[in-house]
């Protein structure tokens, strides 16, 4: 056996912890990478026509000014730039991971994954969250 298979690897996936209301959700590596995308994206001004459809549905554009923060948070959280869980608050990081998870593809049954972040952020945005 070689010392080479003996060394942990370094392209371990790293998992993402949010803290919402004192609830920890993780998002796999992969969906934590392509939600940080998302909200670059959306903060220079792609998917327009998903704003209009949250716009149709109630939705003002104020969560777009926590885009780019969440993008920043999420991603420094992927390169172990921080210790600890990513913390969503009532405001506009919040209200951007959730208007961006809310429009995209959430498999129901991951409940401590996607779905179960989306169910503890909307729980947070609503009055008395």
């Amino acid at each position: 056996m070689s010392l080479r298979t003996l060394r942990p690897s370094t392209l371990a996936g790293v998992d993402v912890t949010f803290e919402v209301s004192d609830h920890l959700l993780t998002l796999p590596e992969g969906q934590a990478t392509v939600l940080a995308e998302k909200l670059r994206l959306f903060a220079a001004g792609q998917f327009r026509d998903d704003v209009r459809k949250l716009e149709e549905l109630g939705t003002s554009r104020d969560w777009l000014a926590g885009t780019r923060e969440a993008a920043d948070l999420i991603e420094m959280a992927l390169v172990d730039e921080r210790s600890g869980p990513v913390p969503l608050v009532r405001g506009d990081v919040a209200d951007a991971v959730f208007q961006v998870l809310r429009i995209s593809y959430v498999d129901a049954s991951a409940r401590a994954g996607a779905a179960g972040l989306v169910e503890a952020l909307q729980a947070l945005s609503e009055p008395g969250g």
